[in-house]
């Protein structure tokens, strides 16, 4: 029966990743349907060149200068991986860089079609083109993953400053997640806040998406009734929810091969760039995720948005039902919904905001790029700053004020949900990137 040497009992709080039985992956937040000549041409698809007009990310800076730059995703399970002749596809459909490839990997990365990590990779380097990106394969959850961070950072081991990760769990069964390898000694707050402190000393921008199922992913008959996921509820991360078009222009310039080929459904498939309103079900596959903490307490730099968002005359569902002293999620937002991946040599399209997620990470590497072409430091931690530049000058971000994210069902949490206002709220945060503004206020 294995043992703590006698030396070293009452300084170990957990062992984790030794376990002997096998642990079931994550299933996949996002939804895909393979591309064919049925599709609606209403139905405008997603590519790297809609982000670029949506969010004012301008061509002159669009290629990474910096050999410091790096960027990476986080995927959860025993195995992950990609495709490598998929990403060349995607960048051959997209007019992004066929010569593409991941610069390295940790864990047990495998050759394969994993959906969410080809959604993460092709994304996130179309975002930031020329950043040095990693994936990091956890066999685990997210103490595995801090601790893995702590672990690199103090052997001198390379790190990307800015993460990716595109899975959550709820708030309130962290030891329970399909990954996780239990909470030893933890109880399932411990657990929460042991990770939260590792999170914060890492130093490292880690997006996170905000969920996909609204604002009651889990919801049972209990006080407060409604719950975030994590780590989106994490106060060391950037939860980072979704939009869709409620109208588009079709892409007029810039058009890449996937946007004029005739055996889609003509010119007219992609969007240039619209009018965005909170990513929801029944329009979209997925509804964004966003609300309260009921274990991590606001920090001081939301507080001011989201009581004003409290205060206001928003669609706010009843006191009772959630903990408006929570960490209040998500942070920012990004179209997520009908994005075009390439899966196992074939064109998808796919919803969730683990399209969001790598979308926004890759636009903040490329303002790290910025600063360290310039001999600056990078972001780290992004939220404090995020919120004081908005704070300043609103127009760094789109705001979205329209849309809601409570969910189509009956029982103790129908319509309970959050409405989109003026300003923060809990289905979309600040809004959408302005990317220009944002490297000015940042």
């Amino acid at each position: 029966r294995p043992s703590i040497p006698a030396p070293f009992i009452g300084f170990i709080e957990i062992i984790s990743g030794i376990s002997d039985f096998p642990v079931p992956s994550k299933k996949n937040k996002v939804t895909t349907r393979e591309i064919s000549e049925d599709d609606d041409p209403k139905l405008y698809y997603m590519v790297p060149q809609t982000l670029y007009n949506q969010y004012q990310v301008p061509n002159v800076t669009a290629v990474a200068s910096s050999p410091k730059s790096s960027q990476g995703v986080a995927e959860f399970g025993p195995k992950y991986g990609i495709v490598p002749s998929d990403l060349t596809t995607f960048m051959n459909l997209t007019n992004g860089d066929v010569h593409a490839k991941l610069n390295y990997t940790v864990g047990n990365f495998v050759e394969a079609d994993y959906s969410e990590a080809s959604l993460d990779v092709q994304y996130i380097m179309a975002m930031a083109p020329g950043v040095p990106t990693s994936m990091y394969v956890i066999d685990g959850w997210m103490l595995e993953f801090v601790a893995l961070i702590q672990e690199r950072l103090e052997e001198n081991l390379h790190v990307p400053s800015v993460f990716s990760v595109s899975f959550g769990w709820r708030e309130d069964d962290q030891c329970g997640s399909p990954t996780a390898k239990g909470c030893g000694p933890f109880s399932n707050t411990q657990y929460v806040e042991a990770c939260n402190i590792k999170m914060g000393l890492a130093g490292i921008s880690v997006f996170v998406s905000s969920g996909d199922a609204g604002t009651a992913p889990y919801c049972v008959v209990r006080t407060p009734t409604l719950n975030a996921e994590y780590p989106a509820a994490s106060n060391y991360v950037t939860a980072v929810g979704g939009t869709m078009y409620s109208s588009a222009s079709v892409l007029a310039s810039n058009i890449p091969p996937f946007c004029t080929d005739s055996s889609l459904t003509g010119p007219n498939v992609c969007a240039g760039n619209g009018t965005e309103v909170v990513c929801s079900t029944f329009e979209a596959l997925i509804t964004s995720g966003g609300g309260f903490s009921n274990i991590t307490s606001m920090p001081q730099w939301q507080t001011s948005v989201v009581e004003a968002y409290l205060n206001s005359n928003a669609v706010i569902p009843p006191s009772s039902m959630f903990n408006d002293q929570g960490r209040a999620i998500p942070d920012i937002s990004a179209l997520a919904h009908h994005y075009m991946i390439v899966l196992n040599g074939r064109t998808h399209a796919i919803d969730g905001t683990s399209a969001s997620s790598p979308a926004v990470a890759g636009m903040f590497a490329m303002i790290n790029d910025y600063l360290l072409e310039r001999g600056e430091n990078t972001l780290g931690f992004v939220n404090p700053a995020l919120y004081a530049a908005y704070s300043n000058d609103k127009s760094i971000v789109h705001d979205i004020t329209v849309g809601y994210n409570g969910p189509h069902i009956g029982g103790s949490c129908a319509q309970a949900g959050f409405g989109a206002y003026p300003g923060w709220d809990a289905d979309t945060g600040l809004g959408t990137p302005n990317y220009s503004q944002l490297l000015n206020a940042l």
